[in-house]
């Protein structure tokens, strides 16, 4: 039933000031037009390429460890280690029920576990080793300290190589 004599609240009209106050903030700003279709879509591409990328080096490498897991398996248990390692706490569940599924199915938990390992550990050592690279190319503010980073990065990498040939 419409009140015609209703008199707004004390809350009533401060929410009302807020709401003006909003819309006509919202009025002043220019159109936000950069979230369209071709960006989303360029996202999605990108974002499978990436995981199928992912799913090949698995592949790759449980393939050399002797515990191999086609690629067509490989893409949709990356997917699923990718969403757990998202949802769950910690951020790596998703990868450790990737290695001891994938170690049951091929019998061999251990090697399971050892392919998944190695798999994430090559990606940090690519994702570190292109850090290093666009920093010492590019323009950046640490630019100045990247000659020095580089030479670090090196020493552990030689050192990682010594170490695991004894």
């Amino acid at each position: 039933m419409l009140d015609f004599n209703h008199r707004p609240t004390l809350s009533e009209q401060i929410s009302a000031v807020i709401d003006a106050a909003l819309q006509a903030e919202r009025a002043a700003q220019t159109p936000r037009d950069y979230l369209g279709a071709s960006r989303v879509g360029a996202a999605f591409v990108i974002g499978v390429l990436t995981t199928v990328c992912c799913a090949w080096r698995w592949h790759l490498v449980s393939r050399g460890l002797g515990v191999g897991v086609p690629l067509r398996a490989a893409v949709p248990a990356y997917y699923r280690s990718l969403f757990l390692n998202t949802t769950l706490p910690g951020g790596v569940l998703g990868d450790v029920h990737r290695a001891v599924r994938h170690g049951r199915e091929a019998g061999d938990v251990g090697a399971g576990v050892r392919a998944v390992a190695w798999e994430r550990s090559a990606g940090q050592v690519v994702q570190v080793a292109l850090t290093v690279v666009v920093l010492l190319l590019l323009p950046s503010p640490v630019r100045g300290a990247m000659p020095l980073v580089a030479l670090g990065v090196a020493a552990v990498a030689v050192l990682a190589i010594l170490v695991s040939r004894t």
